[in-house]
């Protein structure tokens, strides 16, 4: 099988090199399937593909997040074979092979009135997730906390038209005062483009990126980064653990990593907005992971 190559990057390098080979051989690895991220594998075009090769010798998946769910658990198992925990994000940290974690859960509080009108005409989680990320109060207060924090921030959106691009704006605003380059990164931005601003934030400070999540979830490796900010609330495991992975590299003069979690707390008369039960999906998610955190109670003025 044969992909195109995106993009090749040369590094300025002087030290020992390693190479996986086979020992008193030095064969690359063959006759066998290895797929990286594996928790993707239940994509029918990774699937086919492994069904389509049956007699290969070896066959290993590895990826540093799994869902929680048995199917997904046995899906895995039935392509790859059992499944095998090697080390824990959290021993890692207190390996010192990563930076130390701090995480700030954030719920934003709305007045009576604001949560009158959600109700009445907010139905479903379209509707809902339209209320929140484009409330100008809250995208206000997302650039005002990433401004306010020292070295460099990505704030991780989903929505480019409704919500990337306000970011991107308020941030272009304010950056003068703060003192601050912003950067903007989506799909349409290109490879060499992404990179550019990656070797910018391994040699600066003061950077702010706004980042779609599809982009900047996993594989890109970005040690000069120190804060994290969820500007879009969302429950899936993988891709909070895999966004949390961004920030912590480890990177000289990095004493911790920061995640700033924010949710939107629009209870009313017993009930509970869905963004805000995947808020407590996310805590529940850091209490497994043995990660700390810290909530924050912040009235949305």
């Amino acid at each position: 099988m044969y992909s195109e190559i995106e993009s090749i990057i040369e590094y300025q390098y002087s030290g020992d090199v390693y190479n996986l080979h086979v020992e008193d051989n030095h064969n690359y690895y063959a006759n066998g399937i290895l797929v990286s991220n594996c928790h993707e594998a239940k994509a029918a075009s990774i699937t086919g593909i492994i069904h389509k090769m049956p007699h290969v010798k070896f066959r290993y998946g590895f990826t540093g997040t799994l869902q929680d769910t048995k199917t997904h658990e046995m899906q895995l198992k039935g392509l790859f074979g059992n499944v095998h925990k090697t080390i824990t994000t959290k021993e890692l940290m207190d390996n010192g092979t990563i930076t130390e974690l701090k995480i700030e859960a954030v719920s934003l509080k709305y007045t009576d009135e604001e949560k009158k009108y959600f109700y009445k005409n907010c139905k479903d989680y379209d509707s809902e997730i339209k209320y929140i990320v484009t409330n100008e109060k809250r995208n206000d207060y997302i650039i005002k906390t990433a401004m306010e924090l020292e070295n460099n921030c990505m704030i991780i959106f989903n929505y480019v038209d409704i919500q990337g691009n306000v970011l991107y704006n308020l941030a272009l605003q304010k950056s003068i005062e703060y003192n601050k380059q912003v950067f903007y990164i989506h799909g349409e931005v290109s490879t060499d483009e992404r990179e550019r601003i990656r070797n910018l934030v391994s040699e600066h400070s003061n950077i702010i990126i706004i980042a779609s999540s599809g982009c900047f979830r996993q594989g890109i490796n970005m040690p000069g980064l120190h804060h994290a900010i969820f500007a879009h609330p969302y429950q899936a495991k993988i891709r909070t653990l895999q966004t949390i992975g961004r920030v912590l590299r480890k990177n000289a003069g990095k004493e911790y990593a920061s995640i700033i979690d924010i949710s939107d707390d629009l209870c009313y008369n017993k009930k509970v907005n869905i963004t805000y039960k995947h808020y407590i999906a996310r805590l529940k998610i850091y209490e497994n992971e043995r990660f700390q955190y810290k909530i924050i109670n912040k009235e949305l003025v």
